[in-house]
This record gives structure tokens, C-alpha cells and sequence, in this order.
């Protein structure tokens, strides 16, 4: 019996409120009609009031109102369509066209040239020699209708080596711009033998943190940022700074890990060395260990690379303004007609 009172009082209190809300609202809807009428009546006597002294505000263009709307794109379509049919225009819509809309049909349209300019077909002379970049042996790998070329050195190297080779003083940003997209970074697996054990060491490592990415959440959240070139993550202040705390932090795992490395092995039976893949096993310490050692021997010899590249751009410089100086410019080429396995490299002399 108490329950079904207390029911019934229930009902009767939110009805009481439903009403009282009701009433709030209504009286609230008044005092916004009232005051929208008052705001009527002012409106209609301000212009009364402002008449004598200010006039009227021109309507503006429905015309200029659609054109302002549309996209650049759009304008540019319009205004080459226009040109096109200048000749069947009425006489007196060019300088109309002209005075509405401020564009000039009488400017002659020129598209873009579709024919690379001369720093271009440098650059991809350059990047296509077989000195600089190498056929991938897959024919069928190709990258817009070209075969796959891998480039054979870092691309701070080849721009210096650009810079030098064909005297053109260009940044390395539009360096990169102009370089083919056909001509790219080979994998560690792509390559037979190594071209420089302090060039591919610590890539190959760099690459194994990027496939524990996958398998190791923490590589993954420390790493995953950064460009898959080592050269770049060097390169760039933030980059670099951002590899070194994430090797520390990676140091701290406890966990091993396989990877793959190029050492000189001896021969049996014979004193003589040659270039191997070595698979080796070690801890994540000891792998972070050895690559921050071979990150800074890395920036070592990149930093001497430019320095002789640039030596060398002197040097050439200073033959040409004296007749007392020569430059002997020395180049390194595979020798496949080896005899022993320490010649590895041959020598090739030009003078300038």
C-alpha cells in the first residue's frame, strides 16, 4: 500500500515539474517574439535614419559572387577555354572579360615543357652510369617502364661526386629531386659481394632493427619514425639524435637476435683473406654495442669522402687557373681478372 503511494506521489511531482517547464518555456518563446519584433522595427527605421547622409549599399554581382567561388583550377580551365574561342567572341568581350574580371585573354597561353632541363639530364646521365649505379639482374623489376638500377654508394657521396665529376654547383635537395626513380637503394640481400664493409655493416644492421618491428613492439615504437637509409637518419641533426636514444633505450632488452655481417675471412691453407657474409648471434647489448662503434666510424669516412671530393673540386679548380698545376684524378674499378684475393680493386689514372 506505502509503495503504491509513493508511486502515485511520484507521477504527481514529475507531472508538477513537466508543467512548470512548460510554462518557463513558453513565457521564454514570448520574450524572444517580443524582442525579434523590436529588432524588426529598429531595422526598418535605421535606414530612414541613414538615408540623407550615406546611400545605399550596392547589391554585389551575382556573376562576380559564382566566379570568386570557384577553385583556381577551375579559373585557369575557364580562362584557357576562353582563349581558345577569342577569335569567335563578339566584338568588345576581351576588354569586357577584361574590366569585370581583371583576366586578359589576350596573354598567350604556353603549357609547360615536358622536356628536362639541362641540370636534369645531367643528374640522369649521371645516376644511369654503370660507374654509379648497376642493372638489377631481374629484367622484370622495373620502376615506370624502366629496369631497376641500384645506386652504388650513399647519396650525399654521389652528390659530391656530381658536384666534382661534371662542375655544377647544385644543392643536394634538388639533387635528389632530379635523381630517376628507376635508380634505387639495393637491399643487403641484393648484392654478391660488398662494396665497402664500413658502408654496408651498419645498414645491415639498421635494417635489422627495422624487421624487429614487427616481432618487437618497443623497436618499433622507438624506430618506426625514422627513414629506412641510414644515411639520411645521419644526415639530419634530429634523425641522428633520435637513432642514439633509441639504440640506448634498446640496450636495456633482454633478448638475442641473428644478423648477418661482412668480415674478412682467412682462407685454409693460405694467408690470403677474402670478403664473406658471416650469420652471428648476439645480444641486443652487444649488437647496439658494435653498431653505435660502426655508426661513428660511418660518419668518419662519409665526412672524409666529402672532404676529398671537395679537395679534389680545389684541385681542379686551381689546374685551370695555373699552368704549372695537374690534377691526376685516380679511380677505383672492380678487377674481375684477379689473380689473388687481395686485389679486389684496380687503379685507373686520368689526367686533366
Amino acid at each position: 500500500m506505502k509503495k503504491d503511494l509513493r508511486k502515485k506521489e511520484g507521477h504527481r511531482r514529475h507531472r508538477a515539474n513537466i508543467n512548470k517547464l512548460k510554462h518557463k518555456n513558453m513565457r521564454l518563446r514570448k520574450r524572444i517574439f517580443d524582442l525579434e519584433q523590436e529588432v524588426k522595427q529598429l531595422t526598418s527605421s535605421l535606414p530612414m535614419i541613414n538615408k540623407p547622409s550615406s546611400p545605399e549599399t550596392p547589391t554585389p554581382s551575382p556573376t562576380k559572387v559564382f566566379i570568386s567561388t570557384l577553385s583556381p583550377a577551375a579559373k585557369k580551365r575557364a580562362t584557357l577555354r576562353l582563349i581558345n574561342e577569342e577569335e569567335n567572341l563578339p566584338r568588345g568581350t576581351v576588354s569586357a572579360v577584361r574590366q569585370k574580371f581583371g583576366i586578359n585573354l589576350s596573354n598567350q597561353y604556353s603549357p609547360p615543357s615536358s622536356t628536362p632541363s639541362e641540370l636534369e639530364e645531367k643528374i640522369i646521365n649521371f645516376k644511369c652510369r654503370d660507374d654509379i649505379s648497376k642493372l638489377c639482374p631481374n629484367k622484370k623489376k622495373k620502376i615506370n617502364h624502366q629496369q631497376i638500377r641500384y645506386r652504388l654508394n650513399h647519396l650525399t657521396v654521389l652528390h659530391q661526386q656530381f658536384k666534382v665529376e661534371t662542375k655544377t654547383n647544385v644543392d643536394y635537395h634538388t639533387f635528389l629531386r632530379y635523381v630517376p626513380s628507376f635508380v634505387v637503394k639495393p637491399k643487403v640481400d641484393d648484392w654478391g659481394t660488398y662494396l665497402c664493409i664500413i658502408c654496408i655493416n651498419p645498414q645491415i644492421k639498421f635494417d635489422k632493427l627495422n624487421q624487429l618491428k614487427s616481432t618487437k613492439p618497443i623497436t618499433k615504437q622507438l624506430v618506426n619514425s625514422m627513414p629506412i637509409d641510414l644515411n639520411e637518419v645521419l644526415n639530419n641533426q634530429q634523425s641522428n639524435k633520435q637513432l642514439k636514444d633509441a639504440l640506448h633505450e634498446l640496450k636495456r632488452e633482454k633478448f638475442s637476435l641473428t644478423y648477418n655481417e661482412w668480415q674478412k675471412v682467412k682462407i685454409s691453407g693460405s694467408s690470403s683473406t677474402v670478403s664473406k657474409k658471416v650469420p652471428l648471434v648476439a645480444s641486443i647489448e652487444d649488437f647496439i654495442e658494435r653498431f653505435l662503434l660502426e655508426i661513428e666510424n660511418l660518419k668518419q669516412h662519409l665526412q672524409r669522402v666529402h672532404q676529398q671530393f671537395k679537395a679534389a673540386k680545389e684541385a681542379k679548380v686551381d689546374a685551370q687557373q695555373s699552368l704549372d698545376t695537374v690534377t691526376i684524378q685516380i679511380d677505383w674499378a672492380e678487377n674481375y681478372n684477379i689473380r689473388q684475393a687481395q686485389e679486389e680493386k684496380g687503379i685507373l689514372q686520368r689526367l686533366n
